[in-house]
Parts: structure tokens; sequence; C-alpha cells
């Protein structure tokens, strides 16, 4: 964080029941609803536009503002994609033909799937910025809660810890972003 304290306002909330929040309290906490807790936190600590930045849990919530796209919402800059299945067998049609209903092994590869993870990795590392709206929470069909990607970024070096292991690149990429 110190290297973006000079160009960046740092709000940097716990996620309800995580870290440093205080226990919750009910049931309900989607990502959705921390992502609308967030949105309504900037607005009370008087922002009026900002971006968000996530990985692991947070990256779930960045992709909830990107759906959400409130007023001001500059865009979500991830270091994980997460998709989940509408239930749609078609959105699986890019990943060609499963070989067998019961794999032999829990790890099996052949040179086309070997090429199918290493795009799914890299668009995993991809970054995200919102350019949709959609008409509501109810409207959660895949077309209308899938904000649309409009950079991506793979680096050399680093991992799922890529702020603790190279805090310089995701730095650089922040600024970049939002720039």
């Amino acid at each position: 964080m110190p290297l973006l304290a000079d160009d960046f306002h740092l709000v940097v909330p716990s996620m309800p029941g995580f870290a440093f929040s205080t226990p919750v309290v009910g049931s309900g906490w989607t990502m959705d609803r921390v992502a609308r807790v967030y949105d309504v936190l900037m607005r009370r600590l008087g922002y009026d536009s900002y971006g968000a930045h996530g990985s692991d849990g947070g990256a779930m919530v960045g992709r909830e503002l990107a759906v959400l796209d409130p007023d001001g919402f500059l865009g979500a800059h991830v270091l994980q994609l997460f998709s989940f299945p509408s239930g749609d067998p078609a959105e699986f049609e890019a990943f060609g033909p499963v070989p067998t209903p019961r794999p032999a092994r829990f790890a099996t590869t052949t040179p086309s799937s070997t090429r199918r993870g290493r795009q799914w990795s890299a668009t995993a590392a991809s970054v995200s910025r919102s350019s949709r709206t959609t008409s509501g929470p109810s409207d959660r069909s895949p077309s209308a809660t899938t904000p649309e990607s409009r950079t991506g970024a793979e680096f050399d070096r680093g991992g799922h810890f890529a702020v603790l292991e190279v805090p310089e690149l995701v730095a650089r990429d922040l600024r970049a972003f939002f720039g």
C-alpha cells in the first residue's frame, strides 16, 4: 500500500465477518450485499467516484461492484476472475467435449486441454472494468451479470499473493488502470 499512497486515497475495509470486522449478525452476507455495503461506505466517506481492487474475496466483491455499476464507479481491478456457471450447457462449449463423465485420474491432461488451461490462466490474470449496467438485482442472467473486460495483463512473476510477491508490478498496473 505504501507504493500507492501518494497516488490514491486508500480505503481498505475488512469484509464483514473477516479480518478486523466485527462478527456478522444474521445471514445473507453475499458478495452482492458486501458490494452494496462498500458502495454505501464510499458515499458516506464523501467519495463521488471510486474504483475497487481485490484478490480472493475482494475480487468477488469487485466483480459484484462492476455488475452493480453504481454512479461514479470507475471500475474493478481484480487479480482473479471467478466464474460461476448459470446452468446453461452452451457456456461450456468453448472447452470442447469432455472425454469421459468419470475421469480415471484427478490430473489428466491432453495437449488441447493444456492450451485451454493456459487460456484460462491468462483470463484469471485479467483486470476487469465495467461499462455495463443492469436493470437491477433480479436481472442475474449471465449476459447481464458479466462485466465487460477492458484490459488484461499477464506477468512473468508473482502468483496468488501478487500484492505481497510483486507489489511494484501490481502498483504499476493499478496506476495504468485507474490513471
